[in-house]
């Protein structure tokens, strides 16, 4: 019997092929799904599925009838299969399986296509009518275009048909990180790096992503993690770095929310992480801020900046925004961004008078941030004098006077925005003129953005009840 390489000589140039239907009269140039992982191929690597339909049983009996289950398979489809996933999540560390969610009504994710990778980096694609389940493969006449071996090179030309770019660009119009390394999706994004977390019931938005994504290993090799945040859920985060097989690595945590049980989980179980419960004595304030440095294995930089707290229910229920920095390598000059970014990083750290910080404050200053193009604004809780640098209305008046021009007009309105509108009391008068507008020291028209009560209501989400019974009442 023919190997498959030798099968796809005699097809050539045109490489079609059909599949074999068992009850039939075998014909020419038909084959088995098996035939397409034969070895005479290459020896697989890695290699992406891209269908609508999908049985995950069949298809990895298939791939283990070549010995080859255990090798890494990403999976696009159409249809939803919550039983795949959960297949996925219990069977089998090695696949990434992704649902593609289509927003016309009429229309549904049909793409049906192959790209195998070898142990020599070589690609080999197959564009096909069939799903991937046994029903299409035995019962229904399919078709097969099998690419030849297209091998690793410096000058790694197109085709004169077009080919090359036309499925790099195929590719690049579904967005998910999962169809490029992570870096390639961040270039994308360049130059604002700002990202949204993906909320699994919501149609893929643009520009998402999920916590493990921050892990990726395409953003380098990770050697250390912190972790700066209000409330985190210790359990789910070490199942983020789990699931990058990164759990043992390194891990700062600074969290706001008191919480006995994640001290005591850490001193039980993480021997490699540090926790600090950062106490405000501010009536009125507490430590929301969030923000992640990761370090690598060169001493690299990248900062996170974030809008999300360290739990399931943040990541999958909320609206997020992320803004992920450029790599920021250790270099002897270690210059900072035309921004001040750098500076202004350090001297938020600094702030915190934590002798455990006193690491990362030396990797930042180590690390050249040339290359950041946006302005770090913190706040500290607390009452400071507006002159203080660290005072947020000190920072905003010198971005507005050094790279605003704003009109000589004293009906400017001051807009603000707040998502726990009222918690300070049930009327205006208790929190709304007595603080923020005299902190803000202004005349001017004012206006919030804030979530009403419909909004609450249709919200994904429907949930107050952690807020306890008189807070949901000032709300």
């Amino acid at each position: 019997m023919a190997t498959m390489n030798q099968k796809l000589h005699l097809a050539a140039p045109y490489n079609i092929f059909y599949n074999t239907i068992p009850c039939l009269p075998q014909q020419d140039n038909t084959i088995f799904f098996t035939d397409l992982l034969c070895p005479s191929l290459g020896k697989l690597k890695t290699s992406l599925q891209i269908t609508f339909k999908v049985d995950i049983e069949w298809l990895m009996n298939q791939y283990d009838q070549k010995h080859l289950r255990s090798k890494p398979l990403t999976i696009l489809y159409g249809e939803e299969n919550p039983e795949l996933e959960k297949y996925v999540s219990d069977n089998l560390p090695n696949v990434k399986s992704h649902c593609v969610a289509v927003r016309d009504l009429h229309g549904s994710h049909r793409s049906k296509l192959a790209i195998f990778v070898y142990d020599d980096d070589s690609v080999r694609v197959v564009v096909s009518s069939a799903n991937l389940y046994q029903d299409h493969w035995e019962h229904f006449n399919h078709c097969f275009w099998v690419s030849p071996l297209c091998r690793m090179s410096e000058c790694a030309r197109d085709s004169p048909t077009g080919f090359k770019s036309d499925i790099i660009l195929f590719l690049k119009q579904y967005k998910l990180p999962v169809l490029g390394t992570w870096i390639d999706y961040l270039h994308l994004a360049s130059p604002y790096n700002i990202f949204y977390n993906t909320i699994p019931c919501l149609p893929q938005q643009d520009n998402t992503i999920f916590f493990t994504d921050l892990l990726c290993p395409s953003l380098g090799k990770l050697k250390t993690s912190l972790q700066i945040t209000f409330k985190v859920d210790i359990e789910w985060l070490m199942n983020q770095y789990d699931q990058k097989h990164l759990r043992s690595k390194p891990l700062t945590i600074l969290y706001g929310e008191e919480n006995p049980e994640l001290e005591k989980y850490v001193a039980d179980n993480l021997p490699n992480v540090k926790s600090h419960c950062v106490a405000v004595r501010d009536l009125h304030g507490s430590h929301r801020s969030k923000l992640a440095i990761f370090v690598y294995d060169d001493d690299s930089v990248r900062v996170v900046v974030s809008s999300a707290n360290l739990y399931q229910d943040h990541w999958e229920h909320f609206n997020h925004c992320f803004w992920v920095s450029p790599l920021c390598r250790m270099s002897e000059c270690a210059r900072d961004s035309p921004t001040g970014f750098k500076s202004d990083l350090i001297l938020f750290l600094k702030q915190y008078k934590l002798p455990v910080l006193g690491t990362w404050i030396d990797y930042v200053k180590r690390a050249d941030f040339h290359d950041v193009r946006v302005f770090l604004v913190t706040s500290l809780p607390g009452c400071h004098p507006t002159e203080r640098p660290w005072s947020l209305l000190q920072q905003m008046a010198i971005l507005l006077d050094n790279y605003c021009d704003v009109p000589d007009q004293k009906d400017w309105p001051v807009v603000i925005q707040a998502s726990c509108l009222g918690m300070y009391g049930e009327n205006d008068r208790n929190w709304l003129e007595s603080t923020l507008l005299v902190n803000l020291q202004s005349t001017a028209p004012f206006q919030i953005i804030y979530p009403s009560v419909a909004n609450v209501t249709t919200f994904v989400r429907h949930n107050c009840n952690d807020l306890g019974t008189a807070l949901e009442i000032k709300m």
